[in-house]
């Protein structure tokens, strides 16, 4: 029992030691070695003050801005300008295309003076039977009839006038375009009329009137009667002239967009074609023509109307449809036995 307190004496004196010994040297850190197989450093190693940085430079001054216009729609830039539709691009009018339409315009006025005389007698049933539908029977009719015929044939020299001067070059300020279709339109007008003033003249057909109207007195007097313009029946000139100047405003309105292209191009030639058509048949009723006399003159002056301006210009030259942008419209113009047919592709 003696020995029990002495063994806890050395066992306190050995412990003081190691216990003072290890409070004086801290802990070591534990060794981290990181994926690479590279020791990482001491989280408590204070870490290098960065790089002084410069300051950054001064914004750029502000750039003034440009007004905002209205928006613009963006368009094919291959497509050509309307402007650039309408520059004429076939071959000019030449000189001696000015001394045809003066050698026309003289034969036009000169075969006026072609003796009067019956030479041809065409009477035929088609021919009476028309004329005793639309004659005007009332009196003083007919002349009312047959100046309504020139009011329509004024008109349509005006649609010309309206084409090549206002809307061409007023509005479009084509001025050399407008100019080369008034050449063209007088050329085409010169030689339909030039035509069929000789035909009439020498042809020699009695109008209808005279049949009843030349074979009393006083009227059998009158310049009506005593003129050559009694014998100037075949073929008719007003028909010609309308249908003349009605297919040159279709051919116009085909190749040009005067009215900015597409379906309005169809709206003056259908005018025209039916403007003329009433001119015709005023002059049946007007006891002026038989109704062999306008068909024939309706036809030709088509065939005039178109055929000229192909002929001498509008058939050479021309830049194809995919480089203008648009396909030009298709109008066709055929004589039927009652009138025209208009027929158009756009």
């Amino acid at each position: 029992m003696s020995k029990l307190p002495s063994l806890l004496v050395v066992a306190l004196a050995l412990a003081i030691p190691m216990t003072a010994s290890g409070q004086d040297k801290p802990p070591a850190a534990p060794d981290v070695v990181t994926s690479a197989g590279q020791a990482a450093p001491q989280l408590m190693q204070p870490l290098p003050l960065p790089a002084a940085v410069p300051p950054p430079p001064p914004p750029p001054p502000p750039i003034p801005q440009k007004p905002v216009g209205p928006r613009q729609i963006k368009t094919d830039s291959k497509a050509p300008s309307l402007a650039a539709r309408l520059s004429w691009r076939w071959p000019e009018f030449r000189t001696y295309q000015i001394g045809l339409v003066i050698g026309q315009v003289l034969a036009a006025v000169g075969s006026v003076a072609i003796p009067g005389g019956e030479r041809m007698r065409a009477n035929n049933g088609f021919d009476d039977a028309v004329r005793d539908a639309l004659r005007v029977k009332i009196p003083e009719g007919g002349r009312y009839a047959r100046d309504a015929s020139d009011i329509g044939l004024v008109l349509l020299v005006n649609q010309l006038f309206v084409d090549n001067l206002i809307v061409t070059w007023w509005f479009h300020d084509k001025g050399s375009t407008a100019w080369q279709m008034t050449l063209v339109d007088a050329q085409t007008v010169s030689f339909s009329a030039a035509i069929n003033s000789v035909v009439a003249g020498a042809a020699g057909r009695e109008r209808p009137y005279a049949r009843g109207y030349c074979t009393r007195s006083p009227e059998a007097e009158s310049t009506d009667c005593q003129g050559n313009n009694r014998y100037r029946s075949f073929f008719s000139g007003h028909a010609t002239a309308a249908f003349t100047m009605a297919a040159l405003t279709c051919v116009h309105h085909a190749e040009l967009p005067l009215y900015g292209g597409g379906p309005g191009e169809a709206v003056p030639c259908a005018t025209s074609v039916a403007l003329a058509s009433g001119v015709s048949i005023l002059r049946v009723a007007a006891d002026q023509h038989y109704a062999t006399d306008v068909i024939t003159g309706a036809a030709f002056g088509t065939l005039s109307g178109i055929a000229i301006p192909y002929a001498f210009h509008y058939a050479w030259g021309d830049a194809p449809s995919d480089e203008r942008g648009a396909q030009k419209p298709a109008i066709s113009v055929l004589p039927t036995g009652t009138g025209l047919t208009v027929m158009g592709a756009f």
